[in-house]
Formats: structure tokens, sequence, C-alpha cells
């Protein structure tokens, strides 16, 4: 199936055997796949801007997508010359992938609450915040760099995240009015991204002075967006295949179950596998396993 603008596909059970050729026109656009139970078999090729979002109350099976920007590749990931799409960026898609969600959805309002809101800030643990002008702000408002690895960029704060869906350069805190203003497909696109630096940024603690508590940073953010008890399900398949070409994150959730990237009993394709060619490719779940 193809379409030539952002597409949601839902079903209150499953979603199976699908292939989905979307177009995303902006980048705000959301191509979303919503199963109230499992989502077997979905094979996509998304050409950007935007994101691409699965969503399945139980498992996420053998899902193949790939985020192309605005052009095509050949077998060996070079772009084809002359497949160009007027009038598209040329950066892809990012993918985002959660399941085991049964019936229940993240807390993105407590984790916003928790990590974002300036008007929090004072109940927010000193790592957590950052001082810009002479004011204290939640830390994830503002970008970092490493001048050790020729200024490269280290955390994705919203000044850049509203830069890059909208287009303007704006202070961290008209950032965050900015922010408030989007619409929450592109809000909880930048809290997960959030969270899952949060998960990254705990276990460099954990490896090093313990100074913002280690791995208990960490299961604090997965206590605020995943609370209580009730996530079952996994990412499983015999050979996953998850690729942005174009640049976008890879973002991998399964917070009661776990994420199974390939099968020790199925020979693997040359290419398959989760490959991005941006900053970030990233899982969290219970167990990340090559099943036997």
């Amino acid at each position: 199936m193809w379409a030539n603008e952002q597409t949601w596909l839902r079903a209150g059970k499953d979603i199976r055997n699908v292939t989905l050729n979307p177009r995303n026109l902006h980048r705000t656009d959301t191509t979303w796949l919503e199963a109230g139970n499992d989502i077997i078999n979905a094979d996509l090729s998304v050409e950007r801007p935007g994101s691409v979002l699965l969503t399945a109350g139980r498992d996420v099976y053998n899902p193949r997508t790939v985020s192309i920007g605005n052009r095509r590749f050949d077998s060996s990931n070079r772009p084809i010359t002359g497949t160009d799409i007027r009038g598209l960026p040329a950066d892809g898609a990012s993918i985002d992938v959660i399941a085991g969600l049964n019936g229940k959805s993240p807390d993105y309002t407590a984790f916003v609450a928790a990590y974002l809101d300036p008007a929090k800030v004072a109940a927010m643990p000193a790592y957590l915040t950052t001082t810009v002008d002479g004011q204290i702000v939640p830390l994830y408002l503002t970008d970092a760099y490493d001048d050790t690895r020729d200024g490269k960029q280290i955390q994705l704060g919203l000044v850049s995240f509203v830069a890059d869906v909208t287009g303007q350069t704006l202070s961290p805190t008209q950032a965050w009015t900015a922010f408030q203003t989007l619409s929450p497909f592109i809000q909880q696109r930048f809290i997960r991204q959030v969270y899952m630096q949060e998960l990254r940024e705990a276990g460099r603690d954990q490896n090093d002075r313990l100074l913002t508590g280690g791995y208990n940073r960490g299961y604090a953010a997965i206590g605020t967006l995943f609370p209580g008890s009730g996530w079952k399900g996994s990412v499983v398949s015999p050979s996953v295949y998850f690729r942005t070409m174009s640049g976008g994150d890879i973002t991998v959730m399964t917070p009661g179950g776990g994420f199974q990237l390939a099968s020790l009993q199925t020979p693997v394709p040359d290419g398959d596998g989760a490959w991005s060619r941006s900053a970030m490719a990233t899982s969290t779940s219970s167990r990340a396993t090559a099943s036997p």
C-alpha cells in the first residue's frame, strides 16, 4: 500500500502482513501503526521527514522498517542517482517501536513534570538542572557539546529539537513555550529521546563515580515513564531490520519484555539488524537477546 502523506493504521487486535510505503511531508508528521494486540510481519519503507511509530499492546514480531529520506538506495547502501524526490528534505525519519503497552500508555505528563517543566525545576535533583544566563533551568532544555571531541553534540536538548521540527532558533525558555504548542505526537517523540538519554547517562555514571545515582538514575526514569506493573510484550524477530538511511534515530522500548534481534536457528541476511545514520540507535527492555 502506498500513501502520499502521513498514515495512521490502527487495529483493536492485530495488524498482520502489511506492506506500507507512506510519505511524510513535514517534519511534524508521524506515520503510526497501533495494534491492541500484536503487530506481525509489518514491512514499512517511509519517505522523510518526521517519524514512524509502531505501538503494540503485546508483541511486535518480525518488523522490517526503513527510513529512506528523499531518495532510493542500492544494495550497497549507496544513493541511486536520479531518484531524489523534489521538495522533500533529504534527512530521514526517526523510528520508534513500543511493545507491551497492554492497554496502557506511557505517562508522558509525569515525565515532563519530572524532567522538562521549568516551573518544577526546584524539585529536580541537581544533575537534572543547569544554569543559563544566571537562571536554573531543566537540563534537557539545552544542548551539550564535547570540546575534546571536536565539538561533538553529546546531549540533544529542546532547543535543537524545536529547531529541527519548526526551523526556529530559540532560547531554552522560548523552546519550552514552543514545545507546549506542538502536537502530542511531536512532544512524545522528544520525551522518548530524553528518556533514552537518561538511561545512557545512568549507565555511564554506574561505570564512573556514581555521582548521580548510577543505575538508580535509570530506574527513576523507567518508573516515571512506565509506572507500576502490567507492561507485558516484546519485540521479537529471527532477523530484525530497522534502518535509517539519511539520519533519524532508532528507539525500541519493551518495558515489560525483551528485544530479540536474531535467532541462532535462522541465518541472518546481509544488512539486517538495527542500523542508524544518526547519533542514537537505542533500546530499553528487560532483556535484549539472540534466541537459541
